[in-house]
């Protein structure tokens, strides 16, 4: 049996079956798992099903040599399609795109295993094909804390690996949460964030080296649960200001960022994320991050008052930034 993937728009259900917990959400980027059979010889009878044709154990066996090296920190968010039959296959290197220098060099080290373990085989390495994993995990950071729903979550990196008992290939999410019912929001919430994505959620043009992908869910079950720490939450937010104020930015960007994770309902630090984003210029992520809270404001869920007394030590140009981007918020009923 050869098992070839194409990557293309899905629901969560598929084929008549729908996607527990366990296996999580079937997120946009999957795509359609189709077994060709050889024709029998003979007509099977109406009243009969055709027997299924045997397994590739082969094939079977390089997935799973595929599993075990992406694990490896060098091929995080990378996966390798292997197609073929009968010993013959032809592997695809799908690598994180900006990841792609160092994967590229850790390609051999796959196709080296491949080869030593299967020796009775032969494999044929095609051109690397470039995928955005990295930026998709960022993306979906981003839009959880722009929601402000997702109090000590941290979605840090993502991994492929093989789903046992159906042989699917699951996008293992790696970071924290604080609640165990949050896993169950996070696939819920990867599924829409997904959709959105210019490369994930659509169909990739019909081309050789990018027609056929494998099928993935999104897999929440080894995210950590960890409780937050309102102690670690002070140093990281003291070390970004510190930061900020010695002109490093975009450090001062990750130490808050961290900090909103070991401290659930912080809107001043919230504040000092978006601060870092016009810094940063990046306006439409800052006037992301901005929109939530200022709704909640305005419906009186939020108070406004620390920000403005945290905000005072900002002054000049950023202080204008700011400004105009809650009037423009405030103007346009967003």
């Amino acid at each position: 049996m050869v098992v070839r993937s194409e990557l293309f728009r899905c629901s969560p259900l598929l084929s008549g079956r729908v996607a527990t917990a366990t296996v999580a959400v079937l997120v946009w980027f999957c795509g359609n798992v189709v077994a060709e059979q050889q024709p029998d010889a003979k007509k099977a009878a109406p009243a009969k099903a055709a027997a299924p044709a045997p397994a590739d154990s082969m094939l079977q066996q390089a997935t799973e040599i595929v599993a075990k090296q992406v694990r490896d920190g060098d091929l995080r968010g990378a996966w390798f399609q292997i197609d073929g039959k009968d010993g013959v296959y032809d592997v695809l290197p799908l690598l994180d795109k900006s990841k792609a220098k160092t994967q590229i060099s850790a390609i051999q080290r796959v196709l080296a295993d491949l080869e030593a373990q299967l020796p009775t085989a032969k494999f044929t390495l095609r051109e690397p094909v470039l995928r955005p994993v990295s930026e998709l995990i960022e993306s979906l950071q981003h839009e959880m804390e722009a929601s402000m729903d997702f109090p000590g979550v941290s979605i840090t990196a993502a991994v492929f690996t093989i789903q046992e008992k159906t042989g699917s290939v699951n996008l293992l999410l790696q970071g924290r949460i604080s609640t165990d019912e949050q896993r169950d929001e996070i696939q819920s919430f990867s599924m829409d964030t997904m959709s959105k994505h210019p490369f994930w959620g659509r169909r990739q043009p019909s081309k050789p080296t990018a027609k056929e992908f494998e099928r993935a869910f999104v897999d929440c079950a080894q995210l950590k649960n960890l409780q937050p720490s309102a102690v670690f939450g002070s140093r990281l937010f003291n070390r970004g200001m510190n930061l900020f104020r010695n002109g490093d930015v975009d450090a001062a960007r990750k130490h808050f960022r961290a900090s909103m994770v070991e401290s659930a309902g912080t809107l001043t630090r919230h504040y000092w994320l978006i601060l870092c984003e016009l810094e940063l210029g990046q306006t439409e992520r800052a006037r992301n991050l901005l929109r939530e809270p200022m709704n909640r404001i305005r419906t009186g869920k939020l108070s406004y008052e620390a920000v403005l007394w945290s905000l005072e030590k900002v002054q000049g140009h950023l202080r204008w930034k700011l400004i105009a981007l809650e009037d423009s918020i405030l103007l346009e009923g967003e």
